[in-house]
Formats: structure tokens, sequence, C-alpha cells
């Protein structure tokens, strides 16, 4: 009966040692993952600062298009003429 017991023992510790090398893989992913959703929120973050700065952007374009076409109109003829 004690080697019985020493063999179920032995099994024990052998499936404990499986059981502890999941959970620190299950660990590292856990880490991974985290790691991952932080950057991603950074990275929202700098996509709505590169947009306000592109938009900031295309209305100056667009202001200073308007105010070179009320300076100096350009005459914009849209028909055709046919012979």
């Amino acid at each position: 009966m004690v080697e019985e017991t020493q063999k179920a023992v032995v099994q024990a510790n052998a499936i404990l040692g499986e059981v502890r090398t999941s959970l620190q893989k299950v660990d590292s992913i856990l880490a991974d993952a985290q790691a991952t959703s932080g950057n991603i929120k950074s990275a929202t973050t700098d996509l709505g600062a590169l947009r306000a700065e592109v938009e900031a952007s295309l209305r100056k374009v667009a202001s200073l298009i308007d105010e070179i076409n009320r300076k100096w109109p350009f005459e914009r003829d849209t028909k055709i003429k046919l012979p």
C-alpha cells in the first residue's frame, strides 16, 4: 500500500508540474494581451490626434483656396463650344 501511495504522489507531482507550466503559459498570454490592449489604446488616442491635425490642415487649405479665388477669380467656362 505504501508503494501505491508513493506512485500516486509521484503522479500527482507530475500532474501539478504540468498544471504549473500551463498556468505560466496562460500568464504569459494574458500579459501579452494586456500589453497589446494598452498599445491599442494609445494608438487610437494617437489616431484621434492625427485626424484632428489632418482636419485642421484641410480647413487651412480650403481657406487658402477660398482666399485665392476671392482675390484672383479664375474664369471657369464649363461650356463646350462646337464649330
